[in-house]
């Protein structure tokens, strides 16, 4: 008799060992918490590629990209830190190549100071090929 008392006293210490690491793991499940990141705009079209930067599991910025009709391609990049953190549209304007010519990047470095910047690059790109015949007629 007292093995059978003893058994159930065992199983009894067993089960409530168990609730009690059930309970505590429940417990210790990390909270949801609502990102600081603003929602992307909406004139972001659906099928522009979009990336997350998470930070310790929580969402800190945003980025997307995708290419316009006239062939520019845009970048929109924002992050939250905190409630700073730089809000950005970079359009990337591209020759025949695919090779950017001129940038302009507009937005906020942070929330209430606003940023403008224009680049234009006037680029000549040679071919390989191009390289080499010009380096045989120099020794010619």
């Amino acid at each position: 008799m007292r093995s059978d008392k003893s058994f159930a006293r065992s199983l009894t210490h067993v089960a409530v060992v168990n609730l009690l690491i059930i309970v505590s793991c429940w417990a210790q499940k990390p909270q949801k918490t609502q990102s600081a990141v603003p929602p992307l705009p909406v004139d972001i079209p659906g099928t522009a590629d979009r990336y997350s930067v998470l930070i310790m599991g929580n969402l800190a910025g945003q980025q997307a990209i995708w290419t316009a009709p006239d062939g520019s391609l845009h970048i929109f990049y924002q992050y939250n830190d905190r409630g700073r953190g730089p809000k950005t549209t970079s359009t990337l304007k591209l020759d025949a190549k695919g090779v950017p010519v001129a940038e302009s990047v507009n937005g906020n470095d942070l929330p209430e100071i606003a940023s403008s910047r224009k680049l234009h690059a006037r680029i000549r790109y040679r071919s390989l090929e191009e390289r080499l015949r010009r380096g045989r007629e120099e020794t010619d």
